[in-house]
């Protein structure tokens, strides 16, 4: 006879056991395993409106990751050189330039979810950076030569580059024949120096005889003028110096009405601008350069720091306007960490920078770096000396509007002679310069100038 009351108790026991044993069963099963997703990025692919001041791109996935090691991960087919993660989100810092499309690669299982395990396909997004318009001369009323030079200038800047050379010491193409003599080829632009103006005229330097540089134009030549601004060492000296450690000549007193100092620099900047007019004259546009490297403080117009350096400029300014001299472009040379010295949009049209001595690295971030603080301006090499070469550069997109190396002074100090023809040089020997005409569908040389007049 059967107990029912202890065969039900069995049955429920059996029961519970098959249920405790299937709860347990399925508390040990991990789930299913979920696919690593993008969730979103910023930029987000496809932005054709994306601020070129911007310093990062972002990637945000559906679970936390890692980073998968070695770092493959490509901007524009460079390898990225700072990635980062935090939690769920990729970083990776960028250098982004005005209007320039970029493509991010992230290639497979490079990224790792923590839970979900290796991202099997490759991520790509594609991005445009805003474009910028670049900005109109800072004089009124230009010259047609000054505005027909800027506008081709404007027109090939991130496409062509100009080839340069400096004058040996003031008033000479000394240089660009040495160019020509070694590649066949001169140099597009040539450049002047005003050094000895508290001399001129004189039997050795006349500025006022500007036959050397009216030749340079009528054969398509470019112009571009600098000053080396020699003023007395000291009140009663009958010598001159620019160097800040030769002279006592104080900048901070010349920008101020009534003082000897200024009395000198009004008189000097009347001087060169009537020997600007004799080029003004000729409608001749000049790139002109003056107080360069003024940061450095190694020149007098630098030695008191920013506010008088930029009063000076302004100064400048002003009277070559109050002159009527409407054939020049200005340009401000700068270090890179110089912001406060620049005189302002309203008084400058181009930025340039002199280089020496520094590897293709240092040269691509500085140039990066005076992208975004300019961006409407366009930027030249206005100096250099013992760089990579050119070629290179442009490779890295340093696209500099022009290029002059510093002269030799023993290798051009005359056109004649045993040292003009040697092949070497102290900043841009031959095989440097072969390396430039190279770059045939890039570089501006004289020949292919367009004529400007």
């Amino acid at each position: 006879m059967i107990d029912l009351k202890k065969h039900t108790y069995k049955l429920i026991m059996i029961a519970f056991f098959l249920l405790l044993w299937s709860c347990n069963d399925t508390e040990h099963q991990k789930p299913a395993l979920e696919t690593l997703n993008l969730v979103s990025s910023i930029p987000a692919n496809n932005d054709n409106e994306v601020s070129f001041r911007e310093s990062q791109v972002s990637f945000i996935f559906s679970e936390n990751i890692k980073l998968n090691q070695p770092q493959n991960i490509e901007i524009n087919g460079e390898l990225a050189q700072r990635v980062t993660v935090n939690m769920s989100e990729l970083r990776i810092d960028v250098s982004l330039q005005p209007n320039t499309t970029y493509i991010i690669e992230i290639p497979k299982n490079q990224i790792t979810g923590r839970e979900s395990g290796a991202m099997s396909g490759k991520i790509e997004i594609v991005f445009k950076t805003q474009d910028v318009e670049l900005s109109k001369l800072v004089i009124d009323n230009p010259s047609i030569q000054t505005q027909k030079l800027y506008n081709y200038l404007k027109s090939i800047t991130g496409e062509k580059m100009i080839t340069g050379t400096m004058a040996n010491v003031s008033w000479n193409i000394n240089e660009a024949e040495w160019v020509r003599y070694h590649t066949g080829e001169y140099p597009a632009l040539n450049c002047f120096d005003y050094i000895h103006l508290y001399a001129s005229p004189s039997s050795w330097i006349d500025y006022e005889n500007i036959s050397v540089i009216e030749n340079w134009w009528q054969n398509n030549g470019l112009v571009a003028a600098m000053w080396h601004w020699n003023v007395p060492k000291s009140n009663s000296s009958n010598s001159y110096a620019f160097y800040s450690k030769e002279t006592d000549f104080d900048v901070s007193r010349a920008v101020i009405e009534g003082t000897d100092e200024y009395d000198i620099v009004i008189a000097d900047l009347n001087k060169i601008a009537d020997n600007l007019l004799l080029l003004n004259d000729k409608n001749i546009p000049i790139l002109w350069r003056p107080l360069h490297e003024a940061s450095g403080r190694w020149f007098w117009w630098g030695a008191k720091g920013a506010m008088p350096a930029k009063k000076l400029w302004q100064m400048m300014f002003d009277v070559f306007n109050d002159k009527g001299l409407n054939n020049l472009i200005w340009i401000w040379t700068s270090d890179g960490n110089d912001d406060e010295w620049y005189p302002g949009d309203d008084y400058v049209d181009l930025i340039g920078a002199d280089i020496y001595d520094k590897d293709l690295g240092s040269i691509v971030s500085f140039y990066e770096n005076m992208k975004r603080k300019y961006p409407n301006k366009m930027l030249a090499l206005s100096e250099y000396g013992n760089i990579s070469n050119l070629s290179e550069q442009w490779a890295k997109n340093v696209k500099w509007l022009w290029a002059m190396p510093w002269y030799d002074y023993e290798r051009t100090l005359t056109i004649e002679g045993v040292e003009f023809k040697k092949e070497s040089h102290q900043f841009a020997n031959k095989s440097y310069w072969q390396n430039i005409f190279e770059m045939k569908d890039i570089i501006v040389y004289r020949n292919n100038v367009p004529n400007l007049k």
